[in-house]
């Protein structure tokens, strides 16, 4: 349970955090807003005083609030970039990381091949001379004819032969004891392996599934703390705080707008013979008045969001009678993914052992019958060799 308790804390926190940085942002736009209305303050002052609006200086100001605006828009996407910057940089670090341990894998694999290839082609030449040396001895023997008429050396040459037949026989069988990786098996063997691979993957993703389901149980079940309930009212006291400020603007927005409605109304009674001058400037100041209070509008609208889902998530830790079903749900399918788990489990348990099966006994067979094999051929050459003694014997 402190785990779970635990974990609820970590997320109330990092939503608290996420909240945090929302608030701030609005604050600082409000800040900005606030600026904007000085300047328009300051420019219905100047209009009061001179009884008439400048119509460049509306559209410095409006120039001014849209150029501010967009450095500020122009400095965040450059933070954004920074950011996404350092991203590129540690990854292509663990890229360069994981292709030299790669490289270092494969290189040791083919220094592993080489060197048994090469123990592989070293027995096979040797075998390879012991036939040339025989066969050399029976030409010479051919040859010299009846120089070699003596039977006990005969005999003491078809023993040293039988020695040395015997002596290769051990070698073949020490060698058939000790495993030794061939090209065949080595297929099989890694087709069985990516096998297993895919079903460890398939059991990890459904192990993060069923943990994915307990951390929702745990969540739904979990009875709200005293710091939960201080983070929920601290929220809310943030949000009404905002929705002053906010109710505060809108008030400045009506009362500026009605001031521009009777300065108009000044202007045009006070110069009707310039009514041009008087009325050009009202459109502008009507734009940015209507501006600010759409903005400030979206600014209540995305507050109001916020309220709402900060009452949902209220909701969600005070409440856990209605979720009591939707446990129940959870803790079914949760012990069918078990099921599941142990099934698979079971499947690569019988893989693993198959895989090691074909690793030990398709090596052992393949390396037996191809020494088997060459017992065969040795022993067909001594039987010649055999034969064409005594045909020399008997000469």
């Amino acid at each position: 349970m402190s785990e779970s308790y635990e974990n609820d804390l970590k997320e109330l926190k990092e939503k608290l955090k996420e909240k945090d940085e929302t608030i701030n942002s609005y604050l600082d736009r409000i800040e900005m807003l606030e600026d904007n209305i000085m300047k328009l303050e300051a420019l219905i002052d100047e209009a009061e005083t001179k009884g008439s609006f400048d119509s460049e200086k509306v559209q410095e100001t409006k120039l001014a609030i849209e150029l501010t605006d967009r450095e500020k828009k122009i400095r965040e996407l450059k933070d954004k970039m920074g950011f996404l910057r350092k991203e590129t940089l540690n990854y292509r670090k663990r890229i360069e990381e994981l292709e030299k341990e790669q490289d270092k894998t494969t290189n040791q694999m083919m220094s592993d091949t080489q060197k048994e290839q090469i123990s592989m082609d070293t027995l096979v030449k040797e075998l390879q001379s012991k036939i040339n040396k025989q066969k050399q001895i029976i030409n010479s023997l051919q040859q010299e004819g009846g120089a070699y008429a003596s039977s006990s050396k005969y005999e003491a040459q078809l023993k040293e032969k039988d020695q040395k037949i015997q002596d290769l026989e051990n070698k073949i069988q020490q060698l058939s004891k000790k495993e030794a990786p061939d090209m065949i098996s080595r297929s099989l063997t890694e087709e069985l392996q990516l096998k297993l691979n895919r079903t460890r993957q398939q059991v990890k993703v459904l192990q993060e599934t069923i943990e994915s389901y307990k951390k929702a149980g745990t969540a739904s079940t979990a009875e709200p703390t005293p710091v939960d309930t201080e983070m929920i009212e601290k929220l809310e006291q943030q949000n009404a705080e905002l929705i002053q400020k906010l109710e505060g603007k809108t008030n400045e927005v009506q009362v500026l707008s009605q001031k521009i409605e009777e300065l108009q109304k000044a202007s045009s009674t006070k110069a009707p013979s310039k009514p041009a001058e008087a009325t050009a400037p009202s459109p502008l100041i009507s734009d940015l008045t209507k501006e600010l209070q759409e903005k400030l509008n979206k600014r209540k609208l995305m507050i109001e969001d916020l309220q709402a889902e900060l009452k949902i998530l209220k909701e969600k830790a005070t409440t856990k009678t209605d979720q009591e079903g939707y446990i129940e749900e959870l803790k079914e399918e949760l012990a069918s993914k078990t099921e599941k788990i142990k099934h698979l489990q079971d499947k690569i348990n019988e893989r693993e052992r198959i895989v090691q099966e074909a690793d030990v006994s398709k090596l052992d067979t393949l390396r037996v019958n191809e020494l088997k094999r060459m017992i065969k051929e040795l022993e067909k050459l001594t039987n010649q060799q055999r034969e064409e003694i005594y045909a020399l014997k008997t000469k």
